[in-house]
């Protein structure tokens, strides 16, 4: 069986990905005549026999796009979200590109055609790929798992080993801990095998990968370990310990031909940026009409209700700790900023609520827009300006991250969201310093899938009325 993360299971990734493109051009052209009863479809008497230059084109773009978009990086793609999330914007961009060079070249093949190809080449390349996640998922590939051994014990060691062990995707098996250090056997229930007996384990236990995880003050040790094992057929990994300095992601890069380590990559890859701002950007324009509409109502009630402006317009703290204006329609009466200080609810735990159920700054009319969420409309108008997101980290208030400690500092790294994880887990019940954490595990699990799933859950908890106040 191959390996997922071998050369040869990417070769035949590619292989299976080009028959099916060819395939489902083939199917597209037999199957284009049987549309002929359909309404605004032309017909079309004779079989049709696609040119082989459309092959070849359909073929080279498709495999061009799916290569350059990551999608046969395996290890970009360690979990199910991320494999099908780079394959869903791959096969966009793929249709987009091929729909193009179709116009400019081959402008006799049938809209209909083309749009059969597409829906049949994009189902084929996502459902063979559901294959090795369900052999995963029963463990039929055990047997070809690569066996790896963790040199060091400290945090690092520790919490790669439980990320490994709780991916079993990844086709790896722990076979233990090397160290020296005696008192790292009070820290796990693993075996540890001195430095000594290293080279004998690795042949004994047939081990492929050896990841170094030591600490900055044994650094030094590096080189040693990579002399002891130069001529033994295994892969070495060296795990810096800088994690503590990373403010969002590390990222390897090459600078006049000298690798370095960017302790402040972006959160999101290029191509995940550009999904998560279409998507926004076709959301927005798609619901514009009847939000729109809306918002003119909820206008028209609060200037009934009586005095001062309809939108409330708030500083808050957006992407890279930039400040943005937010916009919302105001639901308390004018002045309540000055009181706000005296006000804040503390509970037993001394964790300040700054929403809280009987606030008695907020209108007649405010409690109702609170209650639905339909206070949150006009940030719809943030999303178009770019500086907010459908789904992303909470825009959180100045004087809430002037409070804030270092590692907090970590969800900024995207742009923040009307909705997020952070409120489909509690919403305005939930304490304030827990938005952190649920931020940050949006940001290490993103996928456009994700952002899907939390806008169709908040859509459920709005309806509810859950947790809004």
């Amino acid at each position: 069986m191959f390996r997922r993360y071998s050369t040869n299971y990417i070769i035949l990734s590619i292989l299976i990905d080009g028959i099916f493109t060819v395939l489902s051009l083939y199917s597209a052209a037999y199957l284009r005549p049987i549309f002929n009863e359909m309404q605004l479809v032309k017909e079309i008497v004779d079989p049709i026999e696609l040119q082989l230059g459309i092959y070849i084109i359909s073929l080279i773009v498709w495999i061009g796009i799916f290569y350059s978009s990551s999608v046969y990086d395996i290890r970009n793609n360690a979990s199910f979200f991320q494999e099908f999330s780079n394959l869903l914007f791959a096969s966009s961009l793929g249709a987009l590109i091929l729909a193009g060079i179709m116009y400019l070249t081959y402008r006799n093949v049938s809209r209909l055609l083309f749009l059969l190809f597409i829906v049949q080449v994009i189902m084929a390349t996502f459902i063979w790929r559901l294959v090795p996640w369900i052999l995963i998922k029963f463990r039929f590939n055990d047997e070809n798992s690569r066996a790896f051994l963790i040199i060091g014990t400290g945090k690092i060691g520790i919490e790669l080993r439980d990320r490994i062990v709780e991916n079993p995707q990844l086709n790896l098996s722990f076979a233990g801990f090397i160290s020296d250090d005696k008192k790292s056997t009070e820290n796990t229930i693993d075996a540890i095998t001195p430095i000594k007996d290293l080279r004998n384990t690795i042949v004994s236990k047939k081990i492929q990968d050896v990841f170094i995880t030591l600490p900055r003050d044994k650094f030094a040790a590096v080189d040693h370990l990579v002399q002891l094992l130069y001529d033994m057929p295994v892969t070495i990994w060296v795990i810096p310990d800088y994690f503590s300095l990373v403010m969002q992601r590390a990222e390897v890069e090459e600078f006049a031909g000298i690798p370095l380590l960017n302790l402040r990559a972006p959160a999101l890859r290029k191509h995940q940026v550009l999904v998560k701002r279409i998507f926004d950007l076709i959301l927005a324009l798609f619901i514009s009409p009847l939000f729109l509409a809306i918002m003119a109502v909820i206008s028209l009630v609060l200037k009934i209700e009586g005095k001062g402006p309809v939108l409330y317009i708030q500083d808050r703290v957006g992407q890279n700790g930039r400040l943005f204006r937010m916009y919302k329609f105001r639901t308390m009466v004018i002045g309540s900023d000055i009181e706000y200080a005296g006000i804040e609810d503390v509970d037993e735990a001394d964790i300040i609520h700054h929403k809280f159920p009987d606030d008695p700054r907020i209108t007649k009319v405010g409690k109702i827009l609170r209650k639905s969420s339909l206070d949150e409309l006009p940030q719809l108008f943030n999303v178009f300006l770019g500086n907010m997101s459908f789904v992303g980290p909470r825009p959180e208030l100045p004087w809430v991250v002037a409070g804030y400690e270092k590692w907090q500092h970590k969800r900024f790294s995207i742009s923040p969201g009307i909705t997020g994880w952070w409120q489909i887990m509690g919403r305005s019940d939930r304490p304030m310093h827990l938005h952190t954490e649920d931020d940050l595990y949006y940001i290490r699990n993103y996928s456009i899938l994700l952002d899907i799933r939390i806008l169709l859950i908040t859509i459920g908890k709005v309806v509810k009325g859950e947790g809004a106040f």
